[in-house]
């Protein structure tokens, strides 16, 4: 491993390592705070479970990547998409309309509801002109004037990103998903992205933010269990992405290209289960816990107790 490499931030567990951990409150209110610019600034949140189980046995369980609640009651859903969906419009809704439904109440309520906030980062442009940042609200569409506040939506698209440097980055915001971008590519050590950090001309809680970042996925500070899940996710991560290219080339070579598409679908998420549970067997084997298997593997607790 060479020295002074960081975490690929784009692979699930190294996102949740940097922005869902009890260690991360600081930094994660840091981004809220300079993506929102809310009057009233995000002085402390609350993660919360990321595994939302439905009463009602055939609707669908949601796992997160990060989700949180904040002083006032407010709750922020933070996704990380690396692999293109064709209906990313319709899960980010789907997801918002499930944190806005578990604010209901039996008994006596008037329906006095926080505000949600879906922001996803994605690693894919799903517009043809696509731009780094999108935010969508209830409005009218006559006028213009916002029906409500309490479902905001926020896409990020990283390709969408043309900066080179952090001098470079518009806004504060951008300057964070810039560092998350060259950490990905591989394109700045550790201790580059701190001399650039320093050198930047911004304000001290940005800087500050920007540290917490970079010591984040500074991957010489992993435990050495962290180090394991972030190896077996790494391996995961890039198995996942070179079965998709074989099985493209594949497609393309046989010219099918109607029935490709819903053919790899399932048979790459039969492939990456079968992959997660003999990764989980493993870890489970060298004595990490179970939550640590489900954040690294993505599986839920009865799948692992199971095995």
């Amino acid at each position: 491993m060479q020295k002074g490499q960081t975490i690929n931030p784009f692979i699930d567990w190294s996102f949740k390592h940097i922005f869902g951990r009890e260690e991360s409150k600081d930094l994660l209110v840091g981004f809220l705070n300079v993506l929102l610019k809310r009057d009233i600034p995000i002085r402390d949140i609350t993660y919360l479970n990321n595994e939302h189980i439905p009463e009602d046995p055939q609707l669908r369980t949601c796992v997160f990547d990060v989700i949180c609640t904040d002083e006032e009651g407010d709750r922020f859903l933070v996704e990380m998409q690396h692999t293109e969906q064709r209906n990313i419009r319709n899960r980010l809704i789907y997801y918002a309309c499930r944190l806005i439904n578990e604010m209901g109440r039996r008994g006596d309520w008037n329906y006095d509801i926080g505000r949600v906030y879906a922001i996803c980062l994605m690693d894919f442009t799903y517009d043809e002109h696509a731009v780094l940042r999108n935010d969508y609200l209830l409005l009218d569409s006559r006028t213009g004037h916002v029906f409500s506040d309490r479902l905001n939506i926020i896409t990020l698209q990283i390709p969408c990103i043309r900066a080179n440097n952090l001098s470079e980055c518009r806004e504060s915001y951008e300057k964070c998903l810039y560092l998350l971008k060259s950490m990905r590519d591989n394109m700045l050590t550790f201790q580059d992205i701190c001399a650039e950090i320093e050198a930047e001309n911004t304000s001290e809680e940005v800087k500050a933010m920007l540290r917490r970042v970079a010591n984040a996925a500074n991957i010489e500070m992993l435990s050495e269990k962290d180090r394991v899940a972030y190896d077996y996710a790494l391996k995961r991560y890039r198995d996942y992405y070179s079965g998709l290219k074989t099985a493209e080339e594949k497609g393309f070579d046989k010219g099918r290209q109607e029935g490709l598409q819903e053919g790899l679908q399932e048979g790459l998420q039969e492939g990456e289960l079968k992959a997660k549970k003999e990764i989980a067997l493993t870890m489970k084997g060298k004595g990490i816990s179970p939550d640590m298997i489900v954040q690294c593997t993505g599986l839920s607790l009865d799948d692992i107790n199971d095995l």
